[in-house]
């Protein structure tokens, strides 16, 4: 990163930001602090690198604060090499939160600042269940000793806990790894999170967050569900042989329908989903001409969600 002394100092005199002391920072964080944390997040070591996620945190707000001035200046600019900067800022900012969002990208787990290679789910203590009896129910292989574990993930106090139960813990299905594999999602796999997050169908601007609107969790499985029932051959340009032959009910009689291979090509549109753990179908009947099925899709969360497809 070579730029000009006058640059910095004609940087500094527009906007009285102090450019040059906080690249001189970045260059010390990418060589001394990053790779701490991304080896944290690859579960390389259990140690969290305080130091190094404050160091972060301080530069996050340090470049934000630097493009917000840069911007409302913009107009005394009067040199190309200035303009540089402000763009090698922008480069900055993006890389500084791609560090802060590593963990997502590796699908990792962290809970109360520590790191989980393991997907995790929200589970409650059952009334008079212990932390060793939940431990042995998720399939920890020495549930006498692992329940400290589970204590420290949460940083569960004795009088956290009575016998009522009713306490929300977030813990890993250690016998149920395959179950809870999901690689569709690009997030921290943790509870709700599993069933990713999407930008909702109908295009609407949340002004809450000066942002386009995304779904929750719950409401983009839902909408998943329902993109996938409705998928059709050709719908998708990528891969046009996935989806429904709806000329195999079109004109059909009841009994002249190729069920079987309407069958297969719903659960291959579902099975495309790893965030769905299975597809039933409930009921199929004819109505108004139309060929209606009641289905129903259980979540890799074990939720269920019931909808109808008409063709």
């Amino acid at each position: 990163m070579r730029l000009a002394e006058e640059t910095l100092n004609n940087f500094r005199k527009f906007t009285g930001f102090d450019v040059r002391s906080f690249l001189q920072d970045f260059i010390d964080f990418s060589e001394n602090y990053r790779t701490q944390i991304i080896n944290y997040y690859r579960g390389d070591t259990q140690e969290n690198p305080k130091e190094a996620f404050s160091f972060l945190n301080r530069l996050i707000d340090e470049v934000n604060e630097a493009i917000s001035v840069a911007e409302l200046n913009k107009d005394s600019f009067d040199t190309f090499s200035i303009w540089n900067l402000f763009e090698e800022l922008e480069n900055i900012r993006t890389k500084l939160n791609t560090t802060l969002n590593f963990s997502k990208y590796l699908r990792s787990s962290v809970t109360n600042n520590a790191y989980n290679r393991d997907s995790e789910v929200d589970v409650t203590l059952n009334q008079n269940e212990t932390l060793e009896q939940l431990a042995n129910n998720l399939g920890y292989p020495d549930p006498q000793n692992d329940w400290i574990d589970i204590a420290l993930r949460n940083n569960l106090q004795q009088e956290d806990y009575t016998t009522n139960g009713d306490v929300i813990l977030s813990v890993s299905y250690k016998n149920s790894v395959n179950y809870f594999q999901v690689n569709s999602v690009v997030d921290n796999i943790q509870g709700k999170n599993i069933l990713g997050k999407d930008i909702q169908h109908k295009l609407e601007f949340d002004t809450n967050n000066n942002d386009i609107k995304i779904l929750s969790p719950e409401d983009t499985f839902r909408q998943a569900i329902k993109t996938l029932a409705r998928l059709k051959k050709r719908d998708n340009p990528f891969y046009p042989k996935d989806g429904l032959d709806t000329s195999l009910v079109i004109g059909s009689s009841l009994g002249g329908i190729a069920f079987p291979s309407l069958f297969r090509q719903m659960n291959n549109n579902f099975n495309s989903d790893d965030t769905i753990a299975s597809f039933t179908i409930r009921d199929i009947r004819y109505e108004q001409n139309s060929l209606i099925f009641d289905y129903e899709v259980e979540s890799k969360l074990g939720e269920i969600e019931n909808d109808r497809l008409s063709i």
